[in-house]
């Protein structure tokens, strides 16, 4: 039998003010340019490199190597590598991020004309588009088709690594496009930095960029739109679900705990300056899946306890003594739940310590919303509806 009986309503509005003024403090957070994008929403590179423990490479080489490969502003995060992925001893690994592009084309395109203008003839290139706001492609139109052999040496005269070429048209004046693979560039620049620093032959020639991630300013946007879209419809239909599920007193009080959820937890983003990325995408949904399911539980008993209630008796005391009975099934998830993301989080490595920070936030912030938001709205939402009901009576007594 529960002999808790706390009364959580009892400070229900000031705890719904300072819920109000952390929503507010949140987005003013969000709107002042606190909340720092990832290269999945801001576009960047992100490269994963894998050398020989036996090497020492150190963060801060990492970092300048990466802005000698012309990726700037770069974050070194430690990476795990398993033996199944490797094979044999696991190597040591590092996730570089960088805000930029890497372009090297765009800061070479001088030298890439003259190597051009010496290998195929000035008087041959008739057009010159370095338009490509990335500086990762150049765009040259030629009067007569030139060898690719010889573009390919005017890359390599002008210090490109890697240098590509693809015919974009093969007209009479063909159009040829010309990139450098960024991976190579970055792999050269770290084998020459680690060679100069005394590295064995045979250890610098086991570096190797494993993965190397490029994403453009506009699908970036695109994927931010669709990441802000995916919430604003998960908050939609759980608006539909409850109040088919309940009753359209309820639904409200989910939702704006939810939105509260997501919005405390970007704030807190904000004041650590953590990413956000397409990982604390995944986690605000978990979190507003998580919440609501600790909201349901409390409408069901709720809603269980009101019908089997004596006629008379008030909804805040059967909201009241709901949440005392749900107490410890609340306390014990979110406590069972919360020891499994500190584990993430002190053991999980640096890749994923934002989505378990995210998931820790909103966990703690649910678990008071489900008590101190979605509740005291029910009653709320039943005030209106009680008030709307007597004055929908006067007026019909009043016409008749």
């Amino acid at each position: 039998m529960n002999n808790l009986n706390f009364n959580f309503l009892r400070h229900a509005t000031l705890f719904g003010l300072l819920s109000l003024l952390a929503v507010v403090g949140s987005w003013a957070l969000v709107a002042t340019g606190n909340l720092r994008l990832g290269i999945d929403f801001a576009g960047g590179v992100e490269a994963l490199i894998s050398a020989p423990k036996a090497l020492n490479i150190t963060d801060e080489q990492i970092k300048q190597v990466a802005q000698k490969a012309n990726l700037q502003s770069a974050d070194v995060v430690r990476y795990a590598f398993s033996r199944e992925e490797e094979g044999g001893e696991a190597p040591q690994g590092f996730l570089v991020r960088s805000p930029s592009q890497g372009g090297a084309l765009g800061a070479l395109a001088p030298a890439i004309r003259a190597a051009l203008e010496a290998e195929v003839g000035a008087d041959k290139i008739a057009r010159w588009d370095t338009s490509d706001e990335s500086g990762e492609r150049l765009r040259v139109q030629f009067s007569e088709r030139p060898e690719r052999a010889a573009l390919l040496r005017a890359l390599e005269k002008a210090g490109v690594v890697g240098g590509m070429v693809s015919a974009e048209s093969e007209t009479r004046s063909p159009v040829f496009v010309l990139m450098a693979d960024d991976a190579r560039r970055l792999a050269a620049a770290l084998a020459e930095s680690l060679k100069a620093s005394g590295g064995a032959e045979a250890l610098v020639s086991q570096v190797k960029v494993v993965r190397f991630e490029k994403v453009g300013a506009t699908a970036g946007q695109q994927l931010r739109n669709s990441s802000i879209l995916a919430v604003v419809y998960a908050l939609i239909f759980i608006l539909f679900y409850v109040a088919l599920r309940f009753d359209p007193r309820y639904s409200p009080g989910a939702v704006i705990a939810l939105f509260h959820d997501v919005s405390v937890t970007l704030g807190f983003l904000c004041l650590t300056g953590r990413e956000f990325n397409l990982p604390i995408v995944a986690a605000l949904l978990a979190i507003v899946g998580y919440s609501l399911n600790d909201t349901i539980v409390i409408y069901d008993r709720i809603r269980e306890r009101f019908n089997e209630s004596a006629e008379g008796l008030r909804l805040r005391d059967v909201v009241n003594a709901s949440l005392n009975e749900t107490l410890s099934r609340t306390t014990l998830t979110s406590g069972t739940t919360i020891l499994a993301v500190l584990s993430i989080y002190f053991l999980g490595g640096g890749v994923i310590e934002n989505f378990a920070f995210a998931m820790m936030v909103g966990i703690i912030v649910g678990t008071y919303s489900s008590i101190y938001i979605a509740t005291p709205l029910v009653l709320a939402m039943d005030s209106y509806f009680e008030s709307r009901a007597r004055r929908d009576e006067e007026l019909r007594k009043a016409l008749a």
